[in-house]
């Protein structure tokens, strides 16, 4: 996959041109997620956190598309994104405070929250 420095280490959005790189820009944020690069990252496993409220909330896409045109099926392909995010190139302290991420998440427990929060609507 192209431009894998530039995915969402949270939902897997690949929110930034090719020639943007996440940890060049100041306080950038991903559409998707809302996630805060150079701000929210450095909270104690900050992506794992945050990824799982996310999902807890429904997956809510913040930015490009209304809630009616983003399915489960992108959200399960788009978290798949997450297995090219390159976390080794991550600066020295994004990766000691992200020390338990992982690309990897339960598909049922994501199907779980997306259902529960749709039926609420």
């Amino acid at each position: 996959m192209d431009n894998s420095n530039n995915i969402c280490p949270v939902c897997g959005f690949a929110s930034f041109g090719k020639d943007e790189i996440i940890y060049e820009i100041l306080y950038m944020f991903c559409h998707c997620c809302s996630f805060q690069f150079n701000l929210d990252d450095d909270v104690e496993n900050g992506f794992m956190v945050y990824r799982k409220k996310w999902i807890k909330d429904g997956l809510i896409f913040d930015f490009k598309f209304p809630d009616q045109n983003w399915s489960l099926a992108q959200a399960l392909n788009q978290l798949n994104n997450l297995q090219y995010v390159q976390f080794d190139t991550y600066p020295k302290y994004v990766k000691e405070a992200n020390r338990l991420w992982t690309w990897e998440y339960d598909p049922q427990y994501v199907a779980y929250y997306w259902h529960m929060k749709r039926q609420s609507f």
